[in-house]
C-alpha cells in the first residue's frame, strides 16, 4: 500500500519513496539528498550573490562604482584597484560599533594597498570612527599607491592607530 504525505509517496512495506517519480531510497537516504541538495543550491546561489558587487557602476573611469551609504565605502576594500565615486554626503556615525568597537577598517594596508580612484565630488563623510590602537597605518584609507583621492570632506571623525595614522590615509607609496 502506498502513503502519500507532503508531495513524498512511500511505501512503507518496501521502507522506498519517491517524490515525483523521481526514486529516492530508503527514507533516511532520501532526506539526506535532499539536504544536500538544499545545501548546494544554498551555496550557488550565495555565491552568485557575494560575485555581484555591492554598488552601481562598473568600477571603470567612464563608470565609476557609486558609494551612498558607509557599507559601501566599507566594501571598497572588495576592489582595491577600481574607481570610485560618492554621490551624497554620508553619515558614518554608526561605525563606532563596527568590529567588536574597532569601527570602520582602513581601506588598503601596507600588503594590499588602494590603488584605485577615489573621487568624493564635493561630499562630506561625517562621524567616521577608527579605534585601531594595535595597527599602523590607520585613516579611511590605510595604505595608498599611486592611488588618485579628490574632493572629499572628513568631519567630526576619531581616529586612532599606533603609528601612521592620518584622517585620508596612514601611509602612502608613489613610484
Amino acid at each position: 500500500m502506498n502513503v502519500k504525505k507532503r508531495g513524498i509517496v512511500s511505501n512503507p512495506a518496501s521502507k522506498a519513496c519517491s517524490f515525483s517519480n523521481f526514486p529516492l531510497g530508503n527514507k533516511k537516504g532520501a532526506i539526506k539528498r535532499v539536504f544536500l541538495a538544499v545545501i548546494v543550491v544554498g551555496v550557488i546561489f550565495l555565491a552568485g550573490v557575494l560575485a555581484v558587487p555591492p554598488w552601481d557602476g562598473s568600477g571603470n573611469s567612464a563608470d565609476p562604482y557609486q558609494i551612498t551609504n558607509c557599507t559601501q565605502l566599507q566594501n571598497m576594500s572588495l576592489n582595491l584597484s577600481s574607481y570610485f565615486i560618492l554621490t551624497t554626503d554620508i553619515n558614518c556615525s554608526n561605525t563606532s560599533s563596527w568590529n567588536s568597537g574597532q569601527g570602520f577598517e582602513p581601506i588598503g594596508d601596507s600588503s594590499t594597498k588602494f590603488t584605485g580612484s577615489f573621487d568624493g565630488n564635493n561630499s562630506i563623510i561625517t562621524d567616521l570612527f577608527i579605534s585601531r590602537s594595535s595597527t599602523s597605518y590607520v585613516g579611511l584609507f590605510g595604505y595608498i599607491n599611486n592611488a588618485n583621492i579628490t574632493n572629499i570632506g572628513l568631519i567630526g571623525v576619531n581616529i586612532k592607530g599606533t603609528l601612521d595614522e592620518g584622517i585620508t590615509e596612514g601611509d602612502h607609496n608613489e613610484k
